[in-house]
């Protein structure tokens, strides 16, 4: 009987969305639904804050209902995006439908029947997938940049025949991968969504609450323009990421989504400011994860000093490390003064490891990548200044070893003093030394075939 009521929708959703589901989407929102329902696959590359999320979870509903049997799978790459982003808007939108949709909502699926439900899981295992079949079978990708690449080889074992459709939908923050792939697929429906066409701010006036905004554009130009954070997260555009870029923006967005396991001791990275247009940025960090951090602008070294040993008597902190270059050495008597466990770094000094790393700061950068890479720093914070820092420094070799750009270089390209990603860097070593997994190298290892590369 429930069948009966919605395969009317089959021929077109509007009706569903706007009247049932009670619905109401913008112009690029509708441009997703309606490619789900005419297209096979689809994928969506878009701009943050743009509802395409949502537009998702309202076209899942929707298919649901207008086909029977229909099974939905959704994916994401962490179980927060799949449970607390896209399931939570689906929660919604079958709350808000009149008449009441009918089925069982559970934690993660609604169920109609055995062979009749919508389900979200985030998972590395591809036997999600397997043995999933129907004749109406609809799967969703969420932030699709960030799913495994066997998560995509599951996908692929799914049948094509009946209506089976496929939704990939994100920021396009990396340039490989499956997702990068269907832009270049004509298998695929292409939908490209700038943050510039919201009604947001087109209008100037925030109609669809909780969207982007004018405002809010304006303030990451400051922070973010002329970065790979610009291009994918504003213009919703696979950014130009050049070759000597040290920190690829797909393991900044990992790091961001990362979920924390706050486990063992905590410590404190510290880069203080030397110029007036410079933060001092704090960072405290616990099995990777940012878990506080305090940024200052004009506060002399006794403030400073306030901050971090309130910092660190909140949260247990066992080191501290700081940049004890210049004005550093300061923070770092006082902080001694105080009784702290402090890690002096001088950023002029010879690296540990100096056959692998040029300097101090690439030895402190070339470690946090690779601990970046290896998806053991996070989470971080998003849509802030720090991960536009972190995506921009480039590198180059010399005498096969690393060396990251100067400050200096990065203000002759329009660049910010990275305040925020050196401290960050400070926190991560301070971290592993604080939990017995730094040791400073005997000798190192010659490095000369650029096995930092992100690429």
């Amino acid at each position: 009987m429930l069948a009966a009521v919605y395969q009317k929708y089959q021929a077109d959703w509007r009706p569903l969305v706007r009247n049932v589901l009670s619905q109401s989407l913008w112009w690029a929102q509708e441009e997703i639904i309606d490619s789900v329902w005419r297209n096979r696959a689809t994928a969506v590359r878009a701009g943050h804050g743009v509802g395409k999320t949502h537009a998702a979870a309202v076209a899942a509903v929707a298919f649901l209902y207008a086909f029977k049997p229909a099974k939905i799978l959704i994916t994401a790459p962490t179980w927060w995006q799949a449970k607390h982003v896209f399931w939570r808007a689906v929660r919604k939108i079958h709350a808000a439908a009149t008449p009441s949709m009918g089925g069982k909502m559970h934690e993660s699926k609604i169920s109609l029947s055995d062979d009749w439900w919508a389900q979200a899981r985030a998972t590395e295992n591809a036997n999600f997938f397997q043995g999933v079949h129907a004749p109406n079978l609809l799967v969703v990708v969420d932030e699709a940049a960030g799913v495994s690449e066997s998560i995509f080889e599951g996908v692929r074992t799914l049948g094509t025949g009946g209506t089976n459709k496929l939704l990939l939908i994100g920021n396009p923050t990396a340039r490989s991968g499956s997702f990068y792939a269907a832009f270049s697929d004509p298998a695929y429906q292409h939908i490209h969504i700038s943050c510039f066409e919201h009604p947001n701010v087109v209008e100037r006036k925030e109609s669809i609450r909780g969207a982007v905004t004018r405002e809010w554009i304006d303030e990451r130009r400051a922070e973010w323009e002329g970065t790979p954070l610009w291009e994918a997260r504003v213009l919703g555009e696979f950014p130009a990421q050049s070759d000597d870029q040290l920190i690829s923006l797909a393991w900044i967005t990992a790091a961001e989504a990362r979920e924390a396991t706050l486990e063992g001791p905590a410590a404190v990275g510290v880069d203080v400011a030397r110029f007036g247009g410079d933060e001092t940025a704090i960072y405290v960090m616990r099995s990777g994860a940012v878990i506080a951090r305090r940024i200052l602008r004009g506060r002399d070294l006794m403030e400073t000093a306030g901050h971090v040993n309130a910092l660190a008597q909140e949260h247990g902190v066992s080191k501290i490390a700081v940049d004890d270059t210049g004005l550093g050495g300061g923070l770092t008597d006082r902080l001694r003064e105080l009784g702290h466990d402090v890690i002096p770094i001088n950023f002029a000094a010879s690296p540990a490891d100096a056959r692998k790393y040029h300097d101090v700061p690439s030895e402190l950068w070339g470690e946090l990548a690779e601990g970046m890479k290896a998806g053991l720093v996070g989470p971080i914070p998003r849509n802030d200044a720090l991960g536009a820092q972190l995506a921009s420094r480039r590198y180059t070799y010399r005498n096969c070893r690393l060396k990251v750009e100067s400050k200096e270089e990065m203000k002759s390209r329009g660049l910010k003093s990275p305040d925020r990603a050196d401290a960050l860097a400070l926190a991560w070593r301070a971290w592993r030394e604080a939990a017995g997994l730094y040791h400073a190298p005997a000798g190192g290892t010659l490095l000369c075939l650029g096995d930092l590369l992100p690429h």
